[in-house]
């Protein structure tokens, strides 16, 4: 079964019966994992297919260039989220920023777009999607989750909202008109793609909040204490993880 492989790699193309492993991925298996040809192992596109099989490595010294692939045994179709979650989400200092991204991906979140907004410190700008891109990889396969998150940036959390197109909009935002998150994602989960915007820990300014509203976006409150923008992205992934009944 591909849940009980003893590690996951990515392939962006896994069509084959005998998957050649690319060379960080094939140094990651036998210098990182120590794995030894025989080992149960799978390999995943990012797209939500994955293939099971065994680990096969090429005979010859350490010090040389070895071939890494896998003998497939069976592909699944991993299943996708039947109401995926986008975070439309103030970009947070780069520590912070990968630890956001590894997170979101563990949770499943569909999408992830890094936002400008009026108050906001760093600029979406500023990221190297490619590492981001590496973080999503890695915490895939420590997850055993098979679809890459969509990383996205954009300059206008209404644009952003709207390019979304998602059936629920919420925003997180203490204000006089917010509900309790737990309130609008608790059982029975209701269906339907789910958006949620959150802003810079100053906040959204009047306007973008006026203006999400008139989007249709609900205002929701988060808690009583003013968490930093990553805790309250991985606040709200895991609360819709568990609502949504894994």
């Amino acid at each position: 079964m591909v849940g009980m492989a003893e590690a996951w790699f990515y392939c962006p193309d896994i069509s084959s019966d005998r998957i050649l492993l690319p060379a960080d991925e094939a140094h990651h298996a036998v210098r990182s994992r120590r794995l030894r040809s025989g080992a149960s192992v799978a390999a995943f596109d990012g797209h939500g297919r994955v293939a099971s099989g065994t680990l096969r490595i090429s005979a010859g010294r350490r010090n040389r260039t070895q071939q890494v692939w896998i003998d497939v045994r069976q592909r699944d179709q991993q299943p996708a989220p039947p109401a995926p979650l986008t975070l439309i989400v103030a970009t947070p200092r780069p520590s912070r920023l990968d630890w956001m991204i590894e997170k979101c991906t563990e949770l499943g979140v569909a999408t992830l777009v890094l936002c400008r907004f009026a108050r906001s410190v760093q600029r979406p700008a500023a990221v190297q999607p490619d590492r981001l891109r590496r973080i999503a990889i890695e915490a895939c396969k420590q997850a055993r989750r098979a679809t890459l998150p969509d990383l996205r940036q954009a300059d206008d959390p209404q644009a952003a909202l709207r390019e979304a197109s998602c059936a629920r909009q919420l925003v997180a935002h203490r204000c006089p008109q917010a509900r309790p998150i737990g309130e609008l994602l608790g059982q029975p989960p209701t269906p339907g793609a789910l958006s949620v915007v959150i802003g810079p820990e100053g906040g959204l300014s009047d306007a973008e909040l006026h203006a999400l509203m008139e989007q249709g976006a609900i205002p929701v409150d988060l808690g009583p204490y003013v968490l930093r923008i990553e805790t309250a992205a991985v606040a709200v992934a895991a609360l819709w993880q568990m609502t949504r009944g894994g």
